[in-house]
């Protein structure tokens, strides 16, 4: 977990035309292990390393650490070194304490809910197959619908049917034949 950043800044002599320096963060006891590192010259335009930048000035130069975490906390020393022009010179500092602490407001960490999870699977894997089922019974019906489509193309002979009168009609309104009226 990532908690903090630094800026280290060491004042000295860094001007003069022609001449280039390399300068050096290095940390531990014995100086062994090099955290950032970077060469310039009159120019004097910032420089990036692996979580370091360096901004050098005629006056100084700030070294930017980022992305430090407990395990950081160290001594560090500053190295320059005068590359040209000769003699070479090489000058340590006596070295500063970076103690990294944990923030106080800190982010706890989520704890996955195994159970969530296999839930949530369980649901999307459910729900994948209804879609599917439900888009193989669709374009099922699409394509029988086709089948049995008639096209506007085709010509069918369409009689109208109508029913044949019985042999024997008699009116509906009719009378007996030998009606007498009185």
């Amino acid at each position: 977990m990532v908690y903090d950043s630094i800026n280290l800044t060491y004042h000295g002599d860094f001007k003069g035309p022609g001449k280039e320096f390399k300068v050096s963060l290095s940390r531990g006891i014995n100086k062994s292990e090099v955290v950032c590192v970077g060469s310039f010259n009159s120019t004097q335009l910032p420089f990036e390393d692996n979580n370091c930048s360096v901004s050098p000035t005629a006056s100084h130069v700030t070294f930017y650490l980022w992305g430090l975490n407990e395990n950081n906390t160290d001594i560090y020393f500053f190295q320059k070194e005068v590359m040209y022009p000769p003699p070479y010179t090489n000058e340590w500092d006596n070295g500063i304490i970076v103690h990294v602490k944990e923030p106080a407001w800190s982010i706890p960490e989520k704890k996955v809910n195994v159970h969530f999870s296999l839930s949530l699977l369980i649901t999307l894997c459910g729900f994948i197959v209804y879609s599917f089922i439900i888009t193989t019974a669709f374009i099922y019906i699409v394509r029988k619908g086709k089948r049995t489509k008639i096209q506007q193309s085709e010509y069918i002979n369409v009689v109208t049917r109508r029913p044949k009168p019985p042999k024997s009609f008699a009116s509906y309104a009719g009378t007996p034949a030998n009606f007498n009226s009185r």
